[in-house]
């Protein structure tokens, strides 16, 4: 398919942004509507149901039967009269044209009560829509014309153009094109006053829609020339302001000019740049009407199969939004491939469709042809008597539309006669407005120069009267502020002189004091050195007395008492040895601190290193002592035991010991073994319970949240924070 991939690029981003724009809207009616109550609170939720409606959501249906049900509620006619319009508009988004309808009516009814006249013709010409699209074309006219006299009791020239349209509109489908001229040529008129005024977007697709439609009136007289004008005309000013609508509709049209002139390939091109946008807009009506376009120019090409694909297509959409007309046309139009097919029980059914549906909404020109077909197919099967009575049939509906047709001639000759007359006037008109307009420009242009020069030269004239008069002010100020600024100099340097005095001392005074501070934490910290060597010596002395208990007669459960308990303090040892040895007295570098404490255990142990590897990875991570002491004395206890039970008989292996800190400050240990797990080492010595026990508590005192593993191995994982001193 040939599609303009600038114009669906165009569309998309408009669509994008009116979504954006619109859902900041529903935003801040929201964040209103939370402090709202009475009249106030249903105004908003119709709003918000609008603002919902143009974006198709569902949830508009929602927001209206709460503003119908709290309206009713406190008996607010204007509010049920909003909801039911909004539920309108809702009911035909999703295409149920019978509630639509039922809204719409009910809106009317509120609408006429109140008496306010614009509101009225809006959903009057509402109404109408809906009976337009349901093929009961005289009650659209009855309500179009009822919402173009409440349109002008309005004084709204908006919706008098637009209704004026339809009427039009109206008119040309039922061949009327004398009455369908008179009113577009109205529409027209007021839409052009209104764009010249104002040239934007919305004013645009009017014009364009009302251009369109005189198109269509030069197509029905076969003055191709004028009506490809109009619809290149509508073509351009459709994508200067990227209207999707009107430029589906504007490609429709000069499609059909090309078929009308049997230039088919060009009207396929057409037709398919058309389709793609109505089917980027999901409007299913435009969608259908161009399906059975393209069957109509693929069964002139010869392409029978797919002409009857596209019929088809055209006839389940009209028939899904309830299009009678279409719907009965469409039926003709694959009646009469199947025809060509010689189905003949196929082209039966749909010509009898086609023809129940027709004389339901009095198309007779469609039963016309209904009946000329079936009279051919008889014919085909032999069945001439039946062949006979169709055929009688379809000329007595071809004279009685012959009769109308001549009249509808000479009405044709007088539109075409009217048609250049109105343009030629019309031209005129635009010219004089012009003229009028720039006579008027040119004369308002001199005036403006004219004041414009009075206003400059007075206001250059004030001006340099008040710079001479500032001058002169400014220089009297000046020598005035001469003589008091030389006081206020000298009083401000006797000032800064005595300030400078103090400051001086001040600053003597702060210098001693410093050297005072400075002295004072020397001697703290020589101290604090002092007091960390002697807690390192006194533990040594501990672990040295310990020693010396041990001897032969002890039995092997207080002589692994001794020796655990000697472990614990040497743990504790080392934090303050480490402490003693770095610059920084008040936290520990627990890499350094662990790996020693871990290659002294393993060392106590006399552990072969071939055999059992200790695998030790610690962040770059500094403690103070409060949780130090307790994780050293956790990781004493896990790798003992590990040494001690997790490698029996001479098994390999592995102890690890790891400690990261996450982005939150949040510590995780994790340390053990992959050697037997405790059910298989069966741990029975009261020192190494004792042991456990110890963990638990220095688990708890870390505040940590403790995981143990006997999967694989034994491993401990715990989790904690630094504790706060």
């Amino acid at each position: 398919m040939l599609i303009n991939k600038k114009i669906i690029f165009l569309l998309l981003l408009l669509s994008f942004r009116l979504l954006l724009l619109s859902s900041e809207s529903v935003k801040e009616l929201k964040i209103e509507l939370n402090n709202s109550v009475g009249k106030k609170k249903i105004e908003l939720l119709n709003q918000i149901s609008k603002e919902y409606g143009k974006q198709k959501s569902e949830a508009a249906l929602e927001y209206a039967l709460e503003a119908l049900d709290l309206s009713r509620q406190q008996n607010y006619t204007k509010g049920q009269a909003q909801a039911y319009n909004n539920l309108g508009s809702h009911y035909r988004n999703i295409k149920d044209l019978e509630k639509a309808l039922e809204s719409f009516l009910k809106a009317v009814e509120l609408w006429t009560k109140l008496d306010l006249k614009k509101e009225l013709a809006n959903d009057q010409s509402n109404v109408a829509s809906i009976y337009y699209r349901t093929g009961e074309f005289n009650d659209a006219k009855h309500y179009y014309q009822l919402s173009l006299e409440n349109s002008i009791a309005a004084n709204d020239s908006i919706l008098i153009a637009n209704t004026y349209n339809n009427l039009g509109s109206l008119s040309c489908r039922h061949g009327n094109y004398p009455e369908a001229l008179n009113y577009f040529y109205k529409s027209s008129i007021i839409k052009d006053e209104q764009f010249l005024q104002n040239p934007n977007s919305k004013n645009a697709e009017r014009n364009v829609s009302t251009i369109n439609n005189i198109g269509n009136i030069h197509l029905r007289l076969e003055n191709y020339d004028k009506a490809m004008e109009s619809y290149q005309r509508a073509l351009q000013i459709a994508e200067e302001f990227s209207n999707g609508r009107q430029q589906a509709n504007a490609l429709n049209n000069i499609a059909i000019v090309y078929e009308q002139t049997e230039n088919y390939r060009k009207a396929l091109s057409y037709f398919e740049q058309a389709l793609a946008i109505n089917q980027k807009r999901n409007d299913r009506k435009k969608i259908a009407a161009i399906m059975n376009n393209l069957g109509l120019v693929y069964e002139k090409l010869g392409d029978l199969n797919l002409a009857l694909h596209y019929y088809k297509l055209g006839l389940e959409i009209k028939e899904e939004i309830g299009d009678k007309y279409g719907i009965s046309n469409a039926n003709k139009n694959v009646g009469s491939i199947y025809l060509i097919f010689h189905k003949y029980d196929l082209a039966k059914k749909y010509f009898n469709k086609s023809i129940d549906i027709a004389k339901e909404i009095g198309a007779r020109n469609i039963i016309k042809d209904n009946y000329k077909f079936l009279a051919e197919m008889y014919a085909e099967q032999q069945k001439y008597e039946q062949a006979y009575n169709y055929e009688l049939l379809h000329i007595s509906i071809k004279d009685s539309i012959l009769t109308e047709t001549t009249t509808l001639e000479i009405a044709e000759l007088e539109t075409k006669y009217q048609l250049d007359k109105n343009e030629k006037e019309k031209e005129l008109l635009i010219k004089d407005n012009l003229i009028y307009k720039l006579n008027i420009e040119k004369a308002n242009l001199a005036k403006f120069r004219s004041y414009l020069l009075v206003i400059t030269l007075t206001l250059l004239a004030a001006f340099l009267l008040m710079q001479y008069m500032q001058k002169r002010k400014i220089n009297l100020m000046l020598e005035l502020s001469k003589k008091d600024l030389e006081i206020k100099v000298k009083e401000r340097t006797s000032e800064l002189a005595a300030i400078n005095l103090e400051l001086e001392n001040e600053i003597l005074e702060r210098k001693k004091i410093e050297e005072k501070i400075t002295e004072s934490l020397n001697e703290k910290e020589v101290l604090l050195r002092e007091i960390h060597h002697r807690v390192k010596n006194n533990l040594q002395i501990i672990s040295s007395i310990l020693n010396l208990q041990t001897n032969d007669d002890l039995d092997e459960r207080a002589l692994a008492m001794f020796n655990h308990t000697k472990d614990r303090v040497y743990t504790m040892s080392l934090i303050h040895e480490k402490l003693y040895i770095e610059n920084n007295l008040a936290r520990i570098d627990l890499r350094n601190y662990i790996t020693g404490l871990v290659n002294y255990l393993l060392g106590t142990y006399q552990v072969d290193r071939r055999k059992i590897a200790a695998r030790v990875y610690i962040d770059d991570i500094f403690f103070n002592v409060g949780t130090a002491v307790p994780c050293g004395l956790i990781i004493n206890e896990i790798v003992t035991n590990s040494i001690k039970y997790a490698f029996p008989s001479g098994r390999k292996g592995n102890i690890f010991v790891e400690m990261s800190r996450d982005e939150s400050n949040q510590i995780t240990l994790i340390a053990g073994d992959d050697g037997v797990s405790f059910k298989q080492n069966a741990i029975e010595d009261e020192t190494e319970t004792i042991g456990l026990k110890l963990i638990n508590l220095l688990s708890k005192q870390l505040q940590a949240k403790t995981e143990v593993n006997t999967n694989e191995g034994v491993v401990y994982k715990f989790v904690f924070r630094e504790l706060i001193k």
